[in-house]
């Protein structure tokens, strides 16, 4: 039987809920990766590429901390999975709040505008007004120390997620194989419905207990 033949039937089990959670989880973690790899590769002072940088670098964070929220997923990762290695929690928790605090919020330290005036310089024959200045700061991106780190974490968390998304597998499968076989294959065809249009973006998260 070739494996385009194959037949993928919908299963009501609790653990079901639980292991869709974490390959969910998972894709996020390989959003982060491919974002921070390419961060790396990158020259971060590029004027040019400014616009790329500060994108990956968002898609990295918010990406990497949905693992670690709440939400309508059935479950979530523990930062105490990094308990065991040395300052791994500290370095999740920091790259949690640049999250949280400066890039979810508009009005953060890393991210500045001031206004005033400009002026002809003090020893100039003629004082007068010239323009409004404005000065920014923006913080774009981390270190390439901070990246490497961001790496060995995700890594850390892909490592845990890949030891549940097996353990939750064979569990159902055991159940799965307790069940009449005529009976699974009465069972409904697995599918996902495309969701999209205004009405579906307006719709309230409904968020697990």
């Amino acid at each position: 039987m070739n494996a385009e033949e194959h037949l993928i039937v919908e299963v009501d089990y609790p653990d079901a809920e639980y292991l869709a959670a974490y390959h969910s989880i998972f894709r996020d973690l390989m959003v982060a990766e491919d974002a921070v790899i390419r961060l790396l590769s990158m020259d971060r002072y590029s004027e040019e590429n400014r616009c790329l940088i500060e994108s990956l670098y968002i898609s990295a964070l918010v990406s990497y901390i949905r693992g670690f929220t709440s939400g309508k997923r059935a479950t979530r990762l523990s930062s105490d999975i990094f308990s065991k290695l040395n300052g791994a929690k500290e370095a999740h928790n920091y790259f949690k709040n640049v999250r949280d605090k400066h890039i979810a919020h508009s009005v953060n330290p890393f991210e500045q505008v001031k206004v005033g005036v400009r002026l002809t310089p003090r020893n100039s024959d003629k004082r007068e007004i010239i323009s409004v200045g404005v000065l920014s700061l923006d913080r774009i991106c981390e270190s390439n120390e901070n990246l490497v780190t961001f790496k060995r974490l995700i890594n850390v968390a892909k490592e845990e997620l890949l030891q549940k998304i097996t353990r939750y597998e064979d569990q159902i499968l055991d159940q799965a194989k307790q069940e009449n076989i005529i009976d699974l294959y009465e069972k409904s065809v697995l599918e996902i419905v495309v969701l999209g249009g205004l009405e579906d973006a307006r719709a309230s998260r409904k968020t697990s207990v």
